[in-house]
C-alpha cells in the first residue's frame, strides 16, 4: 500500500494549508466603518511592518502625519492612496487608530491626544 500523496495531492494540500494561513491571519486585521471612508480594513502587523514603523519613528514627523503613515501602510480597503488618506479628518483618523489599538497594537505614541 502506497501513502505518498500524488505530486498534485501534496500541491492542493499546501495550497489548502497556506489559504487556512492566510484566513488565519486575516481574522487579526482590523476592521471600521467610517463615515468618510465607509468599510476600512487594516492589516495584522507583520515583522516587516515593524521595520518600516521603526524607519518612520527616526523621522521628524508630527504626531497626526506618523499616525497616518501607520495607518495608510496597513490599509487593505478601500484604496486611497496617501494623499487623500492624509486629508482625513482627525475624528476619523482617530477612530480608526483606537480601533487599531484596540486590535492590540500598543505603541504609546498611538495614544496621545487620540
Amino acid at each position: 500500500m502506497n501513502t505518498t500523496p500524488e505530486p498534485s495531492q501534496e500541491k492542493q494540500n499546501s495550497q489548502s494549508e497556506s489559504g487556512n494561513a492566510a484566513l488565519a491571519l486575516g481574522k487579526h486585521n482590523t476592521r471600521a466603518q467610517l463615515q468618510s471612508l465607509g468599510a476600512t480594513e487594516l492589516k495584522y502587523i507583520s515583522l516587516n511592518d515593524s521595520i518600516e514603523f521603526d524607519k518612520l519613528l527616526r523621522q521628524e514627523l508630527s504626531e497626526k502625519d506618523f499616525v497616518a503613515h501607520v495607518l495608510h501602510h496597513q490599509l487593505i480597503k478601500p484604496e486611497i492612496n496617501f494623499t487623500n488618506f492624509q486629508a482625513l479628518s482627525d475624528k476619523d483618523l482617530g477612530e480608526l487608530a483606537r480601533a487599531f489599538i484596540k486590535k492590540g497594537l500598543h505603541l504609546s505614541v498611538f495614544s496621545r491626544n487620540w
